[in-house]
């Protein structure tokens, strides 16, 4: 009674989800608006996509499940179910690794971030007679901005300055030039904080400010560009890269090769001059080879006009039949998804 409860509970949703997106395709834009589902439409679809990503999780619990029991009782292509699960928690691991390094350069570049939209927000603010009454006097927030970007200069320049950083510096070249990149821009940033300390009217002030702003910008970009400089040159991202293109790159290149084969000996069958069709099927293949290459203008100079005439025209029309039929399938499997009666439990057979 339970998993009928279940498989109803399961069916009633999955159709209310294919009925909404029906109906928003189907309706006029000014009725979805009236009824607010327009607005919605963005977060509901977000709403799904969350939900595909259970299915995800589902996923990789299944993996773990079939390969950890050929690997507990031994079954058959239980080292090759070793080799998977291996290869996956260490892509996983160095993945995480690597995510976390950027991460912690994302934060570490958010103060210059925070005093340029501070600056350019004394900007625009000033600008507007309305929200300058509701804020601080301009001379309070522009030695407020002066205040933190010292203290920015100051505490960047203290942590590209110290050993570790000077070590790292002559062991990466692209660390040496992000380094050297940020203390010119720390140069420049501190030229426009002693500008603004120095002006003496509100236009010079405000010029200083807008300065500094572009000058921070700069400065949280050449932070980024350091921590991905870092990240590439971290033992995380070696292993990562050693993984991917040296072990992951290459058997999916040995796989392709393999299917190459088996293209050519499929290939091969298939032009056997045994039937009519296939006697057509030669003769085309051999036509737009001929006229693919100067050897086929040479023998007749109307070659290559003929093979485009075959691709354009009865290739064409049956790549359309081809788009057409699977087209029609994957409306079919998406009824069949919709009303529940794809899956072998939602057919009622057991």
């Amino acid at each position: 009674m339970e998993g009928g409860y279940r498989q109803r509970l399961v069916k009633f949703f999955t159709f209310l989800g294919g009925v909404y997106f029906v109906f928003e395709f189907l309706m006029p834009q000014a009725i979805l608006k009236s009824w607010g589902i327009a607005e919605r439409h963005e977060a509901i679809s977000l709403g799904f996509v969350a939900i595909g990503l259970v299915a995800f999780g589902l996923g990789i619990i299944n993996l773990f499940m079939i390969h950890g029991s050929k690997i507990v009782f031994r079954r058959k292509g239980w080292l090759n179910s070793i080799a998977l699960l291996t290869g996956l928690l260490m892509m996983v691991t160095f993945s995480a690794y690597d995510w976390r390094l950027d991460l912690r350069h994302e934060i570490n570049s958010r103060d210059a971030v925070v005093v340029a939209e501070f600056a350019r927000d004394i900007v625009m603010v000033n600008a507007d007679a309305e929200r300058r009454a509701s804020v601080p006097p301009l001379p309070v927030r522009l030695q407020f901005l002066a205040e933190s970007a010292e203290k920015l200069r100051a505490t960047t320049a203290e942590a590209f300055t110290n050993e570790a950083v000077a070590a790292q510096t002559r062991a990466n070249r692209d660390v040496a030039v992000a380094v050297t990149n940020i203390s010119e821009s720390l140069n420049v940033l501190q030229e426009s904080v002693q500008r603004l300390n120095a002006a003496d009217n509100d236009e010079a002030r405000l010029a200083a400010a807008q300065a500094i702003s572009a000058n921070a910008s700069s400065l949280a970009f050449l932070k980024k560009q350091y921590g991905r400089a870092v990240t590439a040159d971290s033992y995380g991202k070696r292993v990562y890269s050693f993984l991917f293109n040296a072990l992951f790159v290459s058997l999916g290149s040995a796989m392709f090769s393999l299917l190459g084969v088996y293209i050519a000996a499929a290939a091969y069958r298939a032009f056997r001059i045994r039937t009519v069709e296939s006697s057509l099927m030669m003769l085309a293949a051999l036509i737009v080879m001929l006229g693919q290459i100067p050897f086929g203008r040479w023998l007749y100079s109307e070659l290559p006009e003929i093979r485009a005439w075959l691709l354009e025209v009865p290739n064409a029309a049956a790549t359309r039949a081809i788009g057409f039929g699977a087209l029609v399938a994957s409306l079919v499997l998406a009824f069949r998804m919709w009303f529940s009666i794809e899956s072998d439990k939602f057919s009622g057979d057991k």
